[in-house]
């Protein structure tokens, strides 16, 4: 399963999911398999949804660790 930021509101993605394209704002991915996941921090771009995979085209992303104490979001935007 994946997460992503779409613009219209945080999305699951599932396998065999109805192909889509969703626009992302900036916020985070999270990649789900098995009893991990990965998270990335994107800043926006497009998710391209087929049956069998998706696609995630972000200007910029940046993987984030589970131990990181620094939010991503300020961190991008260089907010104090």
């Amino acid at each position: 399963m994946v997460v992503i930021p779409a613009a219209t509101g945080e999305m699951g993605i599932v396998p065999s999911h109805v192909p889509t394209v969703a626009q992302m704002i900036p916020g985070m991915v999270s990649v789900f398999t098995g009893e991990k996941v990965e998270k990335y921090f994107v800043s926006s771009g497009y998710t391209f949804i087929h049956p069998d995979r998706t696609d995630v085209c972000a200007a910029e992303a940046v993987k984030v660790s589970l131990s990181c104490t620094v939010d991503p979001a300020r961190f991008f935007f260089h907010q104090p």
